[in-house]
């Protein structure tokens, strides 16, 4: 993975990161913030734990940098 890399969340459950870590239905409020299913993420770089961060901009138009669980990202996260 380089710096800079597009990738797409890629969750074949439909379920967003935040979903799909917590393991229910989010609020209304926190669905909005979450790193939905399709949405487009720029790959950064690794942080000291090894964990992916990604940019990506949440459904108020915000930009946001996520670490994604090395596993998760390596199953649901495919290049664009």
């Amino acid at each position: 993975m380089n710096k800079g890399d597009e990738l797409l969340h890629d969750n074949p459950s439909g379920m967003g990161y935040g979903q799909a870590a917590r393991g229910e239905e989010l609020t209304a409020e926190m669905t909005k913030l979450d790193l939905k299913n399709g949405t487009a993420v720029r790959y950064l770089e690794d942080d000291d734990e090894g964990w992916p961060l990604v940019e990506w901009v949440d459904d108020f138009g915000i930009d946001r940098i996520t670490a994604i669980e090395p596993a998760y990202f390596a199953a649901n996260f495919t290049p664009v």
